[in-house]
């Protein structure tokens, strides 16, 4: 049995819309949560399967103005000290041997980074006609602080010693501050183990 076309018709139908549509920003919504998270995820991981990293980073190392100071003397009957402190109690202890000195201290950014890199410390004291400095001991403290991976708090020392056969009338000291880290530090929180 044969089919025969008796009428037809062609139907057409248009549909019309702008660029910036509902589907078209739900379309690059879903674009960006299929990209974006993953590629947070593995830069906040620093990387996967990592299995030992290591990282420097410069502290914020600030002098707290407070020292201690003991110089050897010789005179010309014995051997014997003068001392200095910022600390009231240490200077009360041993008021026989105070001399109060004249102390300039400056802190030094050269690099303009926000953290000092420098500290010019200038301590003059008054001495006898009779003295001749042999030795010197100084302990400066300092506030050091890590910020990046671990919030790391502590008061840190810096100690000075020189001693000599010969007596002198000044003593230039240059040297480095730097942590020798034995344990590992808080990851969580503020680390303030060493802070006293």
């Amino acid at each position: 049995m044969a089919m025969y076309e008796v009428f037809s018709h062609p139907e057409l139908r248009r549909y019309k819309t702008s660029v910036v549509s509902k589907a078209s920003i739900l379309m690059l919504a879903i674009l960006a949560l299929t990209f974006i998270p993953p590629l947070l995820v593995v830069y906040r991981s620093y990387g996967f399967w990592l299995r030992e990293a290591t990282y420097r980073e410069q502290p914020k190392v600030a002098f707290k103005k407070e020292f201690i100071m003991v110089l050897d003397v010789q005179n010309d009957a014995e051997e014997d000290s003068v001392v200095y402190s910022t600390f009231q109690q240490y200077n009360n202890l041993l008021q026989s041997r105070l001399r109060i000195p004249i102390v300039k201290a400056r802190e030094e950014d050269p690099n303009r980074d926000g953290k000092y890199d420098k500290l010019n410390l200038d301590i003059e004291v008054p001495m006898l006609a009779t003295d001749r400095v042999v030795g010197a001991k100084l302990l400066l403290f300092f506030y050091y602080r890590l910020r990046r991976f671990s919030q790391f708090h502590m008061e840190s020392l810096a100690y000075i010693e020189y001693s000599s056969g010969v007596p002198g009338a000044s003593l230039q000291v240059f040297g480095d501050l730097s942590l020798q880290q034995k344990q590992l530090l808080g990851h969580k929180g503020t680390d303030k183990r060493y802070n006293f």
